[in-house]
């Protein structure tokens, strides 16, 4: 007998400070439901990367967060730099 049931990845991270994404296929997708759920609860979001991601606004760039700045709004993504499209 088979038994299926909904899940909402979002129920499980909300009380974590950190979420890591590793692998490959379907992180970035993830990554922005889990952010647009966040803002939904009126949590604060950054989403950066050790690699590249498409840039996708709201974004800015690690000099303008380091001067002090916060973000004005949520999700924001953050990235060294901006080249070809991509953070």
């Amino acid at each position: 007998m088979w038994h299926i049931q909904k899940t909402d990845p979002a129920r499980s991270v909300f009380d974590a400070k950190y979420i890591t994404f590793v692998g490959a296929g379907g992180k970035s997708s993830l990554i922005e439901y889990l952010a647009g759920q966040a803002d939904k609860r009126n949590k604060k979001t950054v989403i950066t990367t050790t690699t590249k991601i498409y840039m996708q606004d709201p974004y800015m760039l690690f000099r303008e967060y380091a001067s002090g700045e916060p973000p004005l709004v949520n999700p924001i993504r953050i990235g060294k730099t901006l080249e070809n499209g991509k953070l």
